[in-house]
């Protein structure tokens, strides 16, 4: 299987530059940089952070397999990152549904997916690794790794693990099951009150189905979430 890996000190996005160039790049390609002028998250947020402290890439995959799962990739990723920081001795880690990695209750990392199905997709993720502070405001209070455990990581060395790990999580004949046997471990929102969509109707998280849809409670109906943002407030 071919797979390419480019890597830029500085880009507008790696997630912009390969839908400029997703054609001539083959099934699977890895696109890092170690700062991204425009990088951002969901909703058209913006992914801040400072010059070569964090990992920042995107994923293209052109596989059609795997282009079958559409959405449902956010997931696995997520797992990928969740059980390689803790492979590194992280604790804590947990994964808000569907594309938010946790350490403590504070956001590490976010994926983000985009692309033109059935042609292509690209998974953008951002993790910070050695950031020592946070300026700003924030939904959920951000952390690093370096932050987490007093550690500097090695990007490079960092990098290359989880490249491995994606691959290997993706390629797994059983990579759905694998998946959601780890998330139900480590569901951030299991048992929450919180809110979901525009109209914020309360309720509380019942975790994921067999499909990794969410399922939120309210009243006596138990609502089946396949999209849409979520926010989790405290436990009532």
């Amino acid at each position: 299987m071919e797979i390419k890996e480019l890597h830029f000190e500085e880009i507008d996005s790696t997630s912009s530059f390969i839908k400029r160039n997703w054609t001539s790049l083959p099934p699977f390609a890895f696109v890092s940089s170690s700062f991204q002028k425009e990088g951002r998250g969901r909703n058209d947020r913006k992914w801040l952070s400072e010059k070569g402290s964090s990992l920042l890439f995107s994923l293209l995959i052109k596989d059609h397999p795997l282009l079958n799962y559409g959405p449902f990739l956010s997931l696995p990723s997520a797992v990928s990152i969740s059980k390689f920081l803790e492979k590194e001795g992280v604790e804590g880690v947990s994964i808000k549904w569907p594309n938010d990695i946790y350490i403590h209750g504070k956001k590490v990392a976010g994926i983000l997916l985009e692309g033109s199905l059935p042609d292509y997709l690209i998974i953008g993720i951002g993790i910070n690794l050695n950031q020592p502070s946070f300026e700003g405001e924030y939904r959920r209070p951000p952390t690093s790794i370096f932050l987490e455990t007093g550690k500097k990581v090695d990007v490079s060395s960092f990098k290359d693990g989880l490249f491995q790990a994606i691959m290997e999580t993706f390629l797994k004949e059983d990579m759905k099951e694998c998946c959601l046997s780890y998330f139900k471990t480590h569901d951030f929102l299991l048992g929450k009150r919180g809110y979901q969509g525009k109209d914020k109707k309360e309720g509380t998280f019942l975790g994921v189905d067999k499909d990794f849809n969410l399922l939120f409670k309210l009243g006596n109906e138990i609502l089946t979430l396949s999209s849409g943002e979520v926010s989790a407030i405290e436990i009532i």
